[in-house]
C-alpha cells in the first residue's frame, strides 16, 4: 500500500517526531508513577506533561484528563461509571463503541431524530429530553459521514435540564477545535487526529460528574495504603501501568499538530474533502452519502460493486487503503439504507497529500466506469 486513506481508523504515516518519542521513552523510561529511579521519574514527568497539553488543547484542567487505554475504553469508563440502568438519548450515527456499552447498561437506548444534514437540532434534544433521561451521548464528528455536531449548544442544553452530556470526539480532536466548556465528558484517542500510536485513550470529566470506578487497581504511590479506588481524578480512573511510550507518541504529535498549526489543519481537511468529492460526484452510478462533511470523511458506494470488493481492488491494485463495509456504524447504515452491506469509506489526515486524492479518483473513474462489450 502505497497510500493510506483510512486515517479515519488511525493516522497513517506518522510524524518523524511521534516515532521518534516513542522510542526515546522505550529507550530511557520506566514505568510511570512507579518507583524512584531517574527513569521512573522520566516516564512520569513525560506523562503529566503530555497531560498538560491535552488539558490546554481542549480548554480543561489537567486533573480532570484521565488516561485510558483507548477511546472505546474511555468511553466505556463514561457510560458505566454513571449508569446503572434507566433511559439514554443517542443518535443512530455512534459507533459500536458508543452503542454497545449504552445497550449493556441502561434499560432503554432511544434516537434523537436527525436533521437533512444529519445534524441533531437543540429542538429535536429538547424534545427527547423528558425526567427520566439520564445520560446523553453524541459524537462530535461521524466516523462514516464526517458531519459534525454542535456540541456546545446540545451540552448547554443538556446542562440547564442537569441531564449528563457526553461526547465521542474520537474524529474531532486534532482535527476541529474542541472546547469542553459546556461539555461534561470528552472521549476520544490518540492515534487519528492526533497523530500518535494506538493504546491511548482519553477521558475528561467536568468537575461535579461522579464516576464509579471502570476498573480497579494500583495507583502507584498514590494513596496505596486506600482499601478501595482513589475517588479524586485521574487515579480513579488510571489504574495500572500507564502506556508511557504511547503517551510520549501524543505529546509529540500535539506539538506537531501546533507547530502545523490548526487553521492550517482544518483548510487541509477542507480542501482534501472537496478535492474527494469532486472526484466521486461525477460519476453517475456512484453514491455519496454525505456531500457536506465538515472533516475529510467521505462515503460513497459504486452501483454494482460491493463495497468490500472495492476497497480489496483499491489494495490490490492501485496500492490504495481505504475503509468499506459497517465500519463499526451499523445503525447509521440502517439509517442510509445501506445495511448490511455498508459503504466504501475513505478518510485524510494531515499527511495525506493532493496527489494521494489524485491518485484515488483516478482509480475511481476506472472502476466507476461502465465497460460496453462490443462484438467484433
Amino acid at each position: 500500500m502505497s497510500v493510506h486513506l483510512d486515517n479515519a481508523a488511525g493516522c497513517f504515516p506518522r510524524p518523524n517526531a511521534v516515532r521518534e518519542a516513542v522510542a526515546e521513552m522505550l529507550a530511557k523510561g520506566a514505568s510511570p508513577g512507579r518507583g524512584f529511579s531517574e527513569a521512573a521519574r522520566h516516564a512520569t514527568d513525560s506523562v503529566e506533561q503530555a497531560r498538560g497539553a491535552l488539558a490546554e488543547l481542549i480548554g480543561a484542567a489537567p486533573d480532570r484528563v484521565c488516561f485510558l487505554a483507548n477511546a472505546t475504553d474511555a468511553l466505556n469508563a463514561a457510560i458505566h461509571g454513571i449508569l446503572d440502568g434507566g433511559r439514554v438519548l443517542t443518535t443512530a450515527l455512534e459507533h459500536n463503541s458508543v452503542l454497545r456499552p449504552l445497550r449493556a447498561a441502561a434499560t432503554s437506548v432511544d434516537f434523537v431524530p436527525l436533521d437533512a444534514r444529519f445534524r441533531v437540532t437543540p429542538d429535536a434534544l429538547e424534545a427527547a429530553l423528558q425526567d427520566d433521561v439520564r445520560l446523553v451521548v453524541v459524537h462530535h464528528v461521524s466516523n462514516l459521514l464526517g458531519c459534525e455536531q454542535d456540541v456546545r449548544a446540545l451540552g448547554r442544553l443538556c446542562r440547564a435540564r442537569g441531564v449528563p452530556f457526553l461526547v465521542d470526539a474520537a474524529q474531532s480532536v486534532g482535527i476541529l477545535d474542541v472546547d469542553v466548556s459546556d461539555i461534561d465528558m470528552l472521549a476520544f484517542s490518540g492515534h487519528k487526529g492526533l497523530c500518535g500510536p494506538p493504546g491511548v485513550g482519553v477521558l475528561y470529566v467536568a468537575p461535579g460528574i461522579k464516576l464509579r470506578a471502570w476498573r480497579q487497581g494500583g495507583t502507584g504511590g498514590h494513596r496505596s495504603q486506600l482499601p478501595e479506588q482513589p475517588a479524586e481524578l485521574p487515579y480513579l480512573l488510571e489504574a495500572g501501568t500507564l502506556n508511557a511510550a504511547g503517551i510520549a507518541g501524543v505529546h509529540a504529535g500535539i506539538s506537531h499538530l501546533r507547530g502545523v498549526g490548526m487553521a492550517r489543519i482544518r483548510q487541509h481537511h477542507f480542501n482534501l474533502s472537496r478535492r474527494l468529492l469532486a472526484g466521486l460526484v461525477v460519476h453517475p452510478n456512484v453514491t455519496v452519502f454525505n456531500p457536506d462533511p465538515t472533516v475529510g470523511i467521505v462515503a460513497f458506494n459504486i452501483d454494482g460493486w460491493n463495497p468490500l470488493e472495492v476497497a480489496r481492488v483499491l489494495d490490490e491494485t492501485y496500492g490504495i487503503g481505504v475503509g468499506a463495509g459497517l465500519v463499526c456504524a451499523p445503525e447509521a447504515h440502517r439509517l442510509l439504507g445501506t445495511f448490511p452491506e455498508g459503504a466504501v469509506r475513505v478518510s485524510v489526515s494531515i499527511t495525506t497529500t493532493e496527489r494521494d486524492v489524485d491518485a484515488f479518483c483516478n482509480a475511481i473513474e476506472q472502476l466507476a466506469t461502465p465497460v460496453i462489450y462490443t462484438p467484433d
